[in-house]
């Protein structure tokens, strides 16, 4: 035990030293925003959330309309599945158009 706290020591001990002699280093924002990977990316991003604000409220319908109908056709035990399954996909649902919301967010605050 005594070894593992002595380790322990010596590994805090030298992430403190190399995180004191770090200097500060500062990119030019222009050349990072301006540069033709990062407006790629950027572009990439902006047409993936376009395309999960169209595909996701199809994909939704759809798999509700299947669910009810499985929960249509399924005997009573199998109901409580079938409606656990519905209100994940809801859940599901709204998380990406969050996601997608925050995204977009993110992406708009870069010129």
């Amino acid at each position: 035990m005594k070894n593992l706290k002595k380790k322990i020591k010596t590994v805090f001990t030298a992430l403190f030293i190399a995180m004191a002699n770090t200097s500060l280093v500062f990119a030019d924002d222009n050349a990072i925003t301006s540069s033709k990977p990062f407006q790629g990316l950027k572009k990439m991003l902006e047409d993936a959330t376009t395309a999960l604000l169209v595909i996701v409220p199809i994909a939704g319908v759809l798999l509700y309309i299947y669910f009810n109908a499985r929960k249509g056709a399924a005997d009573e035990m199998d109901h409580k599945v079938w409606d656990k399954r519905k209100n994940v996909l809801l859940i599901s649902i709204v998380s990406a158009f969050i996601a997608t919301a925050v995204i977009n967010l993110i992406v708009s605050y870069v010129k």
